[in-house]
């Protein structure tokens, strides 16, 4: 979709890209991180912390995130603007096998790249219009996903090898594939071939359980569309899962701490912060 400036789409295969614009200086905790993802910020500051370590992204800087867990910051600050693309690769499919460790290393954190230079720009452009295109050709979009992985590689930069798929990653791609549906444990196991039983035990294993992967999903969708999209609150709340805006609004104010409204409200205050699983 393409609203008002604002895009947002995932190509299966090869990966997400999002246009984010936000008027209001929010904080997200625990935001979690599937695919290795590029953010490069247009306007505004953003903040990123790991549990570890912080990073500061200025205006012109990439910051590169690994698979985990996040508290970020988006601050508008004197333009009144957050602006920012990102680009999240889906590494196994654009880069199989032995390819993966053409661009993966030791590293294990976030990185900002401080001077991006005109032509991993322009690969990363590329990259997020072939996606955002409808009917782009599959194999030329992977060929330009790879071109900024190659840009990157050239200036030393890899990515930390990819770690081991959990039931939980599984579980969260379904639900992200299709968030407005009413799964349930068992529908979800039936996808995945597996007994209801045999999924909660796995999931608890790895401490989620089912409940709180689906919440955690729709938030961020939620979250997603409206820092991406201009679509009505209400649209947002049906397309993800919500029959009644008054519970999809009780509810992004538990997770958040702030309303869904307050993402595209025109303030220079922060607003209260949570623990989330929200996009960047």
């Amino acid at each position: 979709m393409i609203l008002e400036g604002r895009q947002v789409r995932r190509l299966d295969g090869v990966g997400f890209a999002a246009h984010l614009l936000q008027l209001q200086k929010l904080r997200t905790s625990r935001i979690s991180i599937r695919a290795p993802t590029f953010v490069h910020v247009v306007q505004g500051l953003k903040t990123v912390y790991d549990g570890r370590n912080t990073w500061t992204v200025a205006p012109g800087q990439l910051v590169v995130l690994p698979s985990g867990l996040y508290d970020l910051t988006n601050d508008p600050g004197a333009t009144g603007v957050y602006e920012a693309r990102s680009l999240s690769i889906e590494l196994e499919s654009v880069a199989p096998g032995p390819l993966a460790s053409r661009f993966t290393g030791p590293a294990s954190s976030a990185f900002v790249v401080s001077r991006c230079g005109d032509d991993l720009l322009d690969a990363f452009g590329r990259a997020r219009r072939a996606i955002l295109a409808e009917g782009f050709p599959l194999d030329v979009a992977r060929h330009r996903v790879l071109e900024v992985l190659e840009w990157m590689r050239s200036r030393g930069y890899r990515l930390p090898a990819p770690e081991p798929r959990t039931t939980s990653d599984s579980v969260r791609d379904l639900i992200t594939s299709s968030p407005a549906t009413g799964w349930t444990a068992p529908a979800v196991a039936a996808e995945l071939c597996v007994s209801a039983q045999t999924l909660r035990r796995r999931l608890q294993q790895q401490g989620e359980s089912f409940s709180g992967i689906l919440f955690d999903v729709r938030m961020s969708c939620a979250l997603g569309l409206l820092q991406s999209t201009s679509m009505p609150v209400l649209q947002i709340a049906l397309a993800c899962g919500y029959d009644s805006p008054s519970r999809f609004t009780a509810r992004f104010r538990e997770r958040f701490g702030f309303t869904p409204t307050a993402v595209r409200k025109s303030n220079t205050s922060t607003v209260g912060a949570g623990p989330s699983i929200a996009a960047v």
